[in-house]
């Protein structure tokens, strides 16, 4: 007391600080299926499949999915037939790809493994989201 220097306060117990928890992506909530060799696991909300199917015996399937006003449509071909207009070169997924105009909106066209080609069309207010669908490709083997 006397010092005239004033007293620290009392020292207080350390608050303990919870870390913040970072939660790991969502699961897909759905996986849509093109053939038994590609599907999608990610499709935008609204979308079901409306129409599919073998295209020439040997040559790949296709699959539409659609709401009203909306819709997505992915060819697995042999090979690479089928391109958008006006393409622009860009990689997905590590793999050189095409996009560009399409019937009804945009396209997206790259060799998934040698001999098998992809091509994705979405139409509507889907264009935003041509990329996210096409980056969810999977397949047996090489993803």
């Amino acid at each position: 007391r006397g010092s005239g220097r004033p007293h620290p306060p009392a020292a207080q117990a350390p608050v303990p600080v919870q870390a913040a928890a970072v939660a790991p992506p969502p699961p897909a909530r759905r996986i849509a299926v093109v053939s038994y060799d590609l599907w999608l696991t990610y499709l935008p909300d609204g979308l079901r499949r409306v129409r599919g199917g073998a295209l020439e015996p040997g040559q790949g399937a296709w699959a539409r999915f659609a709401s009203e006003d909306r819709f997505v449509e992915v060819r697995v071909e042999r090979g690479a037939r089928t391109l958008p207009r006006d393409p622009r070169r860009i990689i997905l997924r590590g793999r050189p790809a095409l996009v560009g105009r399409a019937q009804g909106g945009l396209a997206i066209a790259w060799l998934e493994r040698p001999g098998t080609g992809v091509w994705i069309r979405v139409g509507g207010n889907l264009s935003e989201e041509l990329l996210r669908v096409a980056a969810s490709v999977k397949g047996p083997v090489g993803d």
